[in-house]
């Protein structure tokens, strides 16, 4: 194993190379005509920051350059590609001061609306379908969220109303209110969420008896995926068809939590969901309190939060810690 810190090392220099590569490239006095007659190496230059080390990034001024890049395009894709290295800039790992993440996200949320305009004011020059716009409008909501603001944490929830739940008493988020609820965005096609459903079954077994809620939250995706069955129904334009494939998939994969349908896209904007499977737990005044969890962790983790919620409201919790065995 002594070998294994220099390896790193050396990773890390390579990386502080590149990235100092990468840096002069953003700095060429030929990028900007360059970019604006294509798109797609415009974009390449923001979607590659997600694969530099934040540890090299921090040593270099290469978001000085990429700040500069950005300002030279407006097109679908480097937009597309500003939102996703916006994720990699926000990072706790690179620890950029507020402020200048701010800064990002400004210019981004710019971008990002120059290209909607685009798309509703010259739909012959910018085709684009009905998914299309609904990503970037999507995308608009996400970047001037709090959540991106850097405010979501100690806030209070943002609302979700749904179109079905397992539980009918439940028509909206802040039904819950009053217990320690935890938020579990996934979807039947998504082979992490399901794999991560023994660990769900876990935290609802040890908090039946509990103020605690567990809902899994999921929008019409357009199909379904029958997991036992192996088989993909249709349901597209016809999210009625999709409600009614549920209530057997939740037996067939031993749901004991709630499932609801929101009107909002399983990649939720406003709690910053890019990727699935995506968890928050709320206390009970209805205050985020974690967000960007991941339930394929040990579900201990959750489960002392949980607890500590619980002890903070002055509710009862279970007296020994969470056994994964």
């Amino acid at each position: 194993m002594l070998y294994y810190p220099d390896a790193l090392s050396n990773e890390l220099n390579d990386q502080i190379k590149w990235a100092n590569v990468y840096e002069e490239f953003t700095k060429h006095p030929a990028l900007a005509q360059f970019v604006k007659g294509n798109d797609y190496i415009a974009a390449e230059i923001f979607s590659r920051l997600q694969f530099v080390l934040p540890e090299a990034i921090k040593e270099t001024h290469l978001l000085d350059g990429i700040y500069s890049s950005l300002k030279l395009n407006t097109s679908y894709k480097v937009s597309s590609a500003a939102i996703t290295m916006f994720k990699v800039i926000a990072s706790e790992k690179i620890n950029l001061p507020h402020d200048s993440i701010q800064v990002f996200r400004e210019l981004i949320s710019q971008k990002t609306k120059d290209v909607i305009d685009s798309i509703e004011t010259l739909p012959l020059k910018y085709p684009a379908d009905k998914r299309t716009v609904d990503h970037f409008k999507n995308s608009y909501e996400y970047i001037n969220s709090d959540y991106s603001k850097g405010k979501l944490i100690n806030s209070n929830a943002p609302e979700i109303e749904f179109l079905w739940c397992s539980n009918p008493e439940i028509k909206k988020l802040s039904d819950t209110k009053g217990k320690v609820v935890i938020i579990d965005f996934w979807a039947t096609w998504c082979s992490p969420c399901v794999g991560s459903f023994p660990n769900v079954r876990m935290l609802q077994e040890r908090y039946k008896e509990y103020p605690v809620i567990i809902i899994g939250i999921t929008s019409p995706q357009g199909y379904h995926m029958d997991r036992k069955n192996r088989a993909r129904y249709d349901t597209k334009d016809d999210p009625e068809k999709e409600f009614s494939y549920m209530p057997s998939f939740m037996k067939d994969m031993e749901i004991t939590w709630e499932i609801a349908f929101s009107k909002t896209t399983v990649f939720n904007p406003q709690y910053g969901v890019r990727g699935i499977p995506h968890v928050a737990i709320i206390d009970t005044k209805g205050i985020v309190r974690y967000n960007e969890l991941r339930p394929y962790d040990d579900p201990s983790h959750e489960a002392e939060k949980i607890d500590a919620l619980l002890k903070e409201a002055g509710l009862p919790f279970p007296a020994n810690p969470i056994s994964t065995r």
